[in-house]
C-alpha cells in the first residue's frame, strides 16, 4: 500500500453529532441489507459533500469497520482537493492504465480507513464511469472492505453519478441548508425514481446551532424521503 494520508476528525459537536446519527442509521439497515457500496452526491454544489464523506468515513473506520474512501470527482481541479494530488495513482488509473488495485490504495493515520484518489488521468467523465474495469474496482473494493463510501461531485453537475446507481446498496444525498434550491432538491429526487429502495436518506449541511435546536424536535439531520419533503416546506416558508 502506499504512503499515508492524513485525515482528522472535525472536531465540531453538532457535525459529530449528526455523524453518530447517520452511522447509527445505517447500521441499523444495514443489519437486514448488508449493504456495503454507498454513493454520495450533493444536490447542489457547494453542498459540502466531500467533507461529510470523508467524516462519515472516518466514523465508521473509527466503530471498526474495514472502511474505504474513493474520490470519483474528476471535475474538480486538483488543487481544490481536500486530499492528494494529480500526481498520485488513482482510480482512473484502475480504469484506464490496468493498474492494480494495491497500487491506487493509500492507507491513512485513521486505522481501519484506506483511500483511493480520483488520479491525474485526464478522460471525460462519462467516459470514465463507463468504463467495464468499473465492475472489477467495485468488486475488488466489496472483497476487502465491509463499507465504501464514494464521493461524487453533485448530481446537478455529474450526471456520471447516475451511472453507477445501479452498481451501489446505497445513494445518500447531501443537501446545503438555506442554499440548496427546491428546484435542485426535486431535480435530484426525481434521478432516484427508479432507484427508490437504494435511497438512504439526505443529509442537510451547513446547520447552525440555533436551527440544530429547533429541528432537532421534530427530525434529526438524517430521514428517509420525508426529509425531502421537510426541507422543501423549510425553503417556502423563507420565501414568505
Amino acid at each position: 500500500m502506499n504512503k499515508r494520508v492524513e485525515l482528522y476528525r472535525q472536531t465540531d459537536w453538532i457535525l459529530g453529532d449528526s455523524m453518530e446519527r447517520i452511522l447509527t442509521s445505517i447500521e441499523n439497515r444495514r443489519i437486514t441489507t448488508g449493504d456495503q457500496l454507498f454513493l454520495l452526491s450533493g444536490c447542489s454544489t457547494g453542498s459540502g459533500t466531500t467533507m461529510c464523506t470523508i467524516q462519515m468515513a472516518i466514523a465508521f473506520a473509527e466503530a471498526g469497520y474495514r472502511t474505504l474512501l474513493v474520490d470519483c470527482d474528476s471535475r474538480k481541479d486538483s488543487k481544490y482537493k481536500r486530499l492528494c494530488n494529480e500526481k498520485e495513482k488513482g482510480l482512473s488509473h484502475f480504469l484506464l492504465e490496468d493498474l492494480e488495485f494495491k497500487e491506487i490504495a493509500y492507507s491513512t493515520i485513521i486505522p481501519n480507513l484506506t483511500y483511493i484518489p480520483i488520479g491525474g488521468v485526464k478522460q471525460n467523465p462519462i467516459y470514465l464511469f463507463r468504463n467495464s474495469r468499473i465492475v472489477k474496482f467495485l468488486k475488488e473494493a466489496k472483497e476487502s472492505y465491509e463499507i465504501i463510501l464514494l464521493d461524487f461531485p453533485s448530481i446537478r453537475i455529474s450526471p456520471e453519478a447516475t451511472l453507477l446507481f445501479h452498481l451501489v446498496d446505497g445513494i445518500i444525498l447531501i443537501a446545503s441548508l438555506n442554499e440548496t434550491t427546491e428546484k435542485e432538491l426535486l431535480y435530484a429526487k426525481d434521478q432516484l425514481i427508479s432507484y427508490q429502495e437504494k435511497y438512504y436518506g439526505l443529509i442537510v449541511n451547513k446547520i447552525s446551532l440555533s436551527d440544530l435546536k429547533g429541528q432537532m424536535r421534530d427530525y434529526d439531520y438524517y430521514k428517509q424521503p420525508k426529509m425531502i419533503h421537510r426541507y422543501i416546506m423549510h425553503l417556502k416558508k423563507r420565501k414568505c
